[in-house]
């Protein structure tokens, strides 16, 4: 197997076409070295009951963050009388969204809340001034070593 100039894995000419799956899964296991954040988005509708406020849980992917992401939330358009807010710390495993009528108006509906999970990768920090040529997402990681 060959490699590129910044060490990306690849099939020679000569390989079997047989070995490609094993190619394929060595290029993405490089590729996901050096991308120095994990990053999720959704949605999540939070139910409000005769309250001035209301709760929903976000479950992540079983082992797709190492660690407690940071998240961010936002209602949708149209609910902008609702203030979210993350009820405890975010874990790896989720969090708790909460919205609260900015007048505490008791009401009953729902609230679309639009949240964004990133965890910044052990080993890795965030790049203040990356290359404008390369993008972030195949940037070389940058250690507390260099």
């Amino acid at each position: 197997m060959g490699t590129t100039a910044t060490g990306l894995p690849f099939p020679d000419d000569t390989e079997f076409v047989t070995d490609g799956a094993a190619a394929i899964q060595a290029l993405a296991q490089a590729l996901e070295e050096r991308i120095p954040v994990r990053v999720l988005a959704g949605v999540v509708v939070v139910p409000i009951t005769n309250s001035a406020s209301g709760t929903a849980p976000v479950a992540f992917p079983t082992d797709y963050f190492t660690g407690a992401p940071t998240v961010t939330l936002t209602v949708q358009q149209g609910g902008a009388t609702y203030v979210p807010w993350v009820t405890a710390a975010p874990t790896a495993a989720g969090f708790n969204a909460l919205v609260r009528h900015y007048q505490n108006t008791v009401g009953t509906g729902s609230v679309p809340v639009h949240w964004q999970a990133i965890e910044v990768l052990a080993g890795t920090v965030a790049l203040a001034d990356p290359d404008p040529v390369l993008p972030l997402s195949v940037a070389e990681p940058v250690t507390e070593e260099e």
